[in-house]
């Protein structure tokens, strides 16, 4: 697991007697520093607040003076988590690489040397020490190699032991590998645009970098973070005027981050290997048994229409390979009711496309970024239950993600199969795989629409409404070259944020992750 950055995502649960708590690293990133300079700090504070507080307690009872200093040990445990975080924020593995922390080997944690702290106006001695966990799904992580360390982790808690004579304070702080906030949306396009947007949506503006929306019956639970402008047919949208275009909404609209500190990192580079996912270890998987790889369309609409057939969907990591000199120039997996069979570029599917885990779409080296692959068959992947779904009521979106498979004896989740020897890192039990991804062309949905996890792809993404269908988005869009929104009068497209579904998402080499706070708590 490569490094990465740490952030806050959350607030710290507890505050000291005098309401000071810790702010969150992402609210103090801009005091970021030489740790040196933190904790010189946390000295000279814990040095004035110490003096206060003896002179607060003088003439107190016994048992005032140790809550005054459970009290202040409390906040030497707090400080040494946040000093600690420093410390991480430079390598996540430091407290590995430093010999000074000794291997517990029955515990399995890396313990620190003891911090000395002189406090003035006391004449106890104060100090505190830490304690680092490496987990991988729950099971503690020993480093072979303390130098090089690269065993795979996602979890680390870091717990702080703050002792003056016979007195104890123990916080700890939980850790784990999660997509950062830039991610945390309902739709983020990362593509920084071409020119700006104009004051109506279209595909053609969407292409040049923007998100745009057009026609009546939109519902988004969720925020859109944009490097480009978000558009609809009332104009330029933002948080304050979303009510005025969206039938029911809920989220923020944070666009034209694109040369800001907030811009969004491109990870969605077309045809190329430097994208968010590493395509090649999915076909790997699936080659595997976690699933199948088809070298034509018409082949994998064959495997669908006898799934339906047998009234299985089905499962598992379902790789489509597309060549245009193969499928012509304009390839559409349609409804039977509507095939055309004297096109050869259409396959048609009775029932739609039904799914449990992850369709992989992985266009020809060479690929136009523009060609199209038309699904106007209804497309399910991780179906949810629609019972009770009411389009403006959040409460009643429900979701099929993550998914789940029949007990069958050939099936196999993408974790269960080795692909080691191909060189590629496995899949862990725990991660977060997509729902459609692709890495290249455009996937134009048409049709009926019933997905929970994510969407991934580096180019243009069409989802248009061409008739009264419903439209569901249970999870993200993450996309890296526009994406145009149709809606119709007669239909409806609903799209909410679920980080459930992209929290611990399979990412190539941990791209987009960074280390974020999932809790502090007092254990003593």
């Amino acid at each position: 697991m490569g490094r990465a950055r740490i952030g806050f995502k959350g607030e710290f649960l507890g505050k000291d007697d005098w309401g000071m708590g810790i702010k969150t690293i992402r609210e103090r990133e801009s005091e970021r520093g030489n740790t040196l300079v933190l904790v010189i700090w946390m000295g000279i504070l814990l040095g004035g607040i110490s003096s206060a507080l003896v002179v607060r307690s003088v003439g107190s009872s016994k048992s005032t003076n140790r809550s005054v200093l459970e009290t202040r040990l409390l906040f030497v445990a707090e400080s040494g988590i946040s000093a600690n975080f420093a410390m991480m924020d430079a390598d996540a593995v430091y407290g590995v690489k430093d010999l000074a922390f000794k291997l517990d080997t029955t515990a399995k944690d890396y313990v620190g040397p003891v911090t000395e702290l002189k406090m003035m106006g006391t004449e106890v001695n104060h100090s505190y020490q830490l304690r680092v966990q490496y987990s991988n799904a729950g099971t503690p992580v020993v480093f072979a190699d303390r130098t090089d360390p690269v065993e795979d982790y996602d979890g680390i808690k870091v717990t702080c032991i703050a002792e003056a004579g016979e007195v104890r304070r123990v916080v700890a702080g939980w850790y784990e590998q999660a997509l950062g906030e830039e991610f945390q949306g309902a739709i983020v396009s990362d593509m920084v645009p071409l020119e700006p947007a104009t004051a109506k949506p279209g595909k053609g503006v969407s292409r040049k970098g923007h998100v745009t929306f057009k026609g009546p019956t939109q519902y988004l639970f969720g925020d859109i973070i944009s490097n480009g402008d978000v558009i609809a047919d009332i104009g330029a949208l933002s948080t304050e005027n979303a009510g005025d275009f969206f039938t029911a909404s809920g989220g923020a609209i944070r666009d034209g981050l694109a040369g800001s500190e907030e811009e969004i990192p491109d990870f969605t580079r077309i045809g190329g290997n430097d994208q968010l996912f590493d395509f090649a270890r999915f076909e790997a998987a699936a080659s595997a048994g976690a699933g199948a790889v088809y070298s034509q369309l018409e082949h994998f609409a064959a495997a669908v229409n006898a799934a339906n057939a047998a009234s299985t969907p089905l499962e598992g990591i379902q790789v489509i390979k597309i060549d245009p000199a193969t499928e012509g120039s304009s390839p559409k997996l349609v409804p039977l009711a509507a095939y055309d069979s004297k096109n050869k570029e259409e396959h048609p599917i009775e029932g739609g496309i039904n799914l449990q885990g992850t369709i992989v779409c992985i266009f020809a080296d060479g690929t136009d970024a523009l060609y199209k692959l038309g699904i106007t068959c209804p497309l399910n992947v991780n179906k949810a239950d629609m019972t009770g779904f009411d389009p403006a009521l959040m409460s009643t979106y429900k979701t099929g993600y993550p998914a789940t498979y029949a007990p069958q004896s050939t099936t196999k989740y993408a974790w269960e199969v080795d692909i080691s020897s191909g060189g590629f890192d496995n899949f862990k039990k725990n991660d977060d795989l997509p729902a459609v991804m692709f890495n290249n062309g455009v996937v134009d949905t048409n049709g009926p629409v019933n997905v929970c996890g994510v969407i991934y792809g580096p180019s243009f993404i069409e989802i248009e409404n061409k008739k009264p269908n419903l439209q569901y988005i249970n999870g993200a869009i993450v996309v890296g070259g526009g994406i145009y929104f149709e809606g119709d009068a007669a239909g409806v497209m609903a799209i909410k944020f679920d980080s459930g579904t992209l929290d611990k998402l399979a990412t190539q080499d941990d791209k987009g992750k960074e280390l974020v706070n999932k809790g502090v708590a007092i254990l003593k």
